[in-house]
């Protein structure tokens, strides 16, 4: 059984005095769990993410709270379960926190690698395109244009709500890498941006490849940080402590080998420059964004928040600098 749990429910107020009594029941003397209590903003949910307690304690901590607050609706499940059960807890708080701040924050993709993406795979008319842990739906609004059919997949509420909003005539369906809801051979071309190093990489592979038709593709791409231009060093620096909360691409290529094994060709890959030009309110909301920031506590964003605002004026603009890196890998028509 799994080790992590997540605790979620709907009601009002602040949360942190009931959590905190409802988290004393079960140990007041020796708390043996990290927890994270956040907001899902525009979902109107609370969650809290529990490790080192077992179902039982979990449970405890659930009839705790409901005791305590008869408006909210309480559920315990193992803690991807809400959304999925292969989604990392951090994600599941700390993307469904901060789905606003992404939605502002995070850059597009250059128009120029979208262009070289859309050649490369001939995306047009008659093509079906999905768009996995598509977010608030950054590259789906550049797949649709194209006049394919589009399909994003997307298990956080807050996420999933903001790109019903900004992308309509995208169908949206909810699920995730590990469990795709779509048909064997159904699909042309898989999109995956910013996320593929969340994924179980070999479980979403095998998934990728059952509903790809045979010369169907896979494309992941990130904007990645130029880390060695400024804010973003400083930001390196500021936010480096929180980093190990969750995984990262540059440090897990698991992705690569697993869609080798199972059984697509070589991966081609292209690099693009990108630049983002903000304010520092925007600014400020790029990087509280990440999953690791968005999964902070209050005071402790609050007292980030106050060193990345001296790194900007308040009225200058911001130039955050990336380096977009696409990857494609086609599925053999001998499968």
């Amino acid at each position: 059984m799994a080790d992590t749990w997540l605790v979620r429910w709907s009601g009002p107020g602040d949360w942190s005095a009931p959590v905190g009594s409802a988290l004393a029941t079960i140990d007041p003397l020796d708390p043996k769990a990290q927890h994270v209590l956040s907001r899902e903003v525009g979902g109107g949910f609370w969650s809290l993410i529990l490790e080192n307690y077992n179902e039982d304690e979990c449970r405890q901590v659930a009839d705790e709270l409901s005791g305590r607050w008869d408006e909210g609706s309480i559920s315990v499940v193992v803690a991807a379960a809400a959304v999925g059960d292969e989604l990392h807890p951090t994600a599941a708080a700390g993307f469904g926190a901060t789905a606003e701040a992404y939605e502002r924050g995070r850059p597009d993709y250059p128009a120029a690698a979208i262009d070289a993406l859309v050649e490369r795979l001939e995306i047009g008319p008659g093509v079906v395109v999905v768009d996995l842990a598509a977010g608030t739906g950054k590259l789906t609004r550049d797949l649709v244009p194209t006049g394919a059919e589009v399909i994003a997949v997307e298990p956080i509420d807050a996420m999933a709500a903001l790109l019903a909003r900004a992308v309509p005539t995208a169908r949206l369906l909810r699920g995730t890498a590990e469990a795709i809801p779509l048909p064997d051979d159904s699909v042309d071309v898989v999109t995956v941006a910013q996320a593929f190093h969340w994924f179980d990489a070999t479980r979403a592979a095998a998934e990728m490849r059952r509903v790809l038709r045979p010369g169907g593709a896979v494309v992941a791409l990130w904007n990645t940080r130029r880390t060695d231009l400024e804010p973003w060093a400083t930001v390196d620096q500021i936010t480096a402590r929180y980093r190990d909360r969750s995984p990262h691409y540059r440090e897990d290529q698991s992705w690569r080998g697993a869609l080798e094994t199972a059984g697509f060709a070589p991966i081609e890959g292209s690099t693009f420059a990108h630049v983002q030009v903000v304010d520092a309110s925007t600014f400020l909301d790029r990087v509280m964004s990440t999953s690791y920031m968005g999964s902070l506590p209050e005071d402790e964003a609050a007292a980030v928040r106050a060193q990345l605002g001296k790194l900007v004026g308040p009225s200058d603009p911001v130039r955050l600098h990336y380096l977009t890196e696409v990857y494609v890998s086609v599925l053999g028509d001998d499968r």
